[in-house]
């Protein structure tokens, strides 16, 4: 028989669900481009919604808030119908640890074994070292706030790639990878100490020890080697959409993001991004990109790409993209050649403009002219 605790407990967590979204969200790839949709059954039918950039993040992290809080009122239900808290699992299926802020112990945590989510709060022992944003009644944490701490600390569901590597690694979901890691990470200093051996930061955390390249070369599309995975890496806790991961070079740590389709073209715009703010004197992460052309030995590329930009700024070129531009090489000796003579350049001169906007078009490259010293 349920408690008065229990019952309103019960009937909070019901209204908080019925609060949240349904579903899941999927990728669909059409054309070379990508498309994102929110899906879910309503009355027995299945709906469908397209999502623009700035929602799918925020909807995949209230679908998975939702299914945390389903898995504590599926818990509480079980209990107060007679069977323990946690009497559903048995004692190999728990994964015991302790929640760890480097050297303090914070709270134990019991977890799930097929889902990672957080299915027990045991012994508190410091309340100050919680995570920010999760609340505590009485020094004692609530547990669907730590629920969706940790699940932010996954990689999203939404990540570019994610459900093939996930097969690759033959992994259920995201927080399981989270668990095989012990939810280090390179942009805190949480993580979970297991039961049984010790375990100490100075000798596992990725500020100052190596890391694997297992789980990034899949993560970037690689095939999984034939012996065993070392899930010890902070590619399991990195954050975002785009395709990333850790790298140790030259003794330190950097990330390397990839871009989304059409024209993958985010790490440029923060190449650049980074450039104006170092003049401008703003402090910020540098960026680089890696320079692949002159890694495969291809002559003149940062005198074309130059020239390249130049005159599309000048034609007003709206359509300038990865695909639109070449190398040459040798198909006998595959010796590169060079940069291939600039084609597709017709999209510009506002072509699709009526005769005002051209007006302004004409300013714009008369302006452009007088300061390149071509008039």
């Amino acid at each position: 028989m349920p408690n008065e605790k229990d019952l309103s407990r019960i009937t909070e967590l019901t209204e908080r669900i019925e609060a949240l979204p349904r579903g899941y969200v999927s990728k669909k790839t059409i054309s070379g481009k990508t498309y994102w949709y929110h899906q879910w059954s309503q009355n027995g039918r299945k709906q469908s919604r397209y999502l623009h950039d700035g929602e799918i993040e925020p909807l995949v992290k209230l679908i998975e808030q939702r299914k945390a809080l389903q898995a504590e009122l599926r818990e509480l239900r079980s209990s107060a119908d007679g069977a323990p808290v946690g009497e559903r699992q048995t004692e190999e299926q728990k994964l015991k640890y302790i929640l760890m802020h480097k050297k303090t112990e914070v709270v134990e945590i019991e977890l799930d074994d097929v889902t990672g989510f957080i299915q027990r709060i045991g012994e508190v022992y410091s309340p100050a070292h919680l995570p920010l944003g999760v609340s505590a009644v009485r020094g004692r944490p609530d547990r669907a706030d730590l629920n969706e701490w940790w699940t932010d600390r996954s990689i999203p569901a939404s990540r570019s790639g994610i459900r093939e590597a996930l097969e690759t690694l033959e992994i259920s979901n995201t927080k399981m990878l989270l668990v095989r890691c012990l939810g280090l990470s390179l942009s805190d200093q949480y993580w979970i100490k297991p039961e049984g051996p010790e375990l100490s930061w100075k000798k596992i955390n990725f500020f100052d020890n190596p890391f694997s390249d297992d789980i990034g070369d899949v993560l970037f599309g690689g095939n999984r080697k034939a012996d065993a995975l070392d899930f010890s890496s902070p590619d399991n806790t990195s954050d975002g959409n785009l395709k990333k991961r850790w790298k140790i070079m030259d003794g330190r740590r950097c990330l390397i993001k990839g871009g989304s389709n059409p024209f993958r073209q985010q790490p440029f715009n923060e190449v650049i991004a980074a450039g104006i703010m170092e003049r401008l004197g703003i402090a910020h992460v540098p960026y680089s990109v890696i320079c692949c052309a002159e890694g495969l030995g291809i002559p003149g590329v940062q005198a074309f790409i130059d020239r390249m930009l130049t005159i599309d700024y000048i034609i007003a070129n709206e359509d300038r993209h990865l695909n639109n531009f070449g190398a040459i090489r040798n198909a006998e000796t595959l010796e590169w050649l060079g940069m291939a003579q600039i084609y597709d350049s017709g999209s510009s001169l506002g072509y699709d403009k009526v005769a005002a906007e051209k007006g302004l078009l004409h300013k714009q490259a008369k302006c452009m002219q007088q300061s390149l010293s071509f008039c």
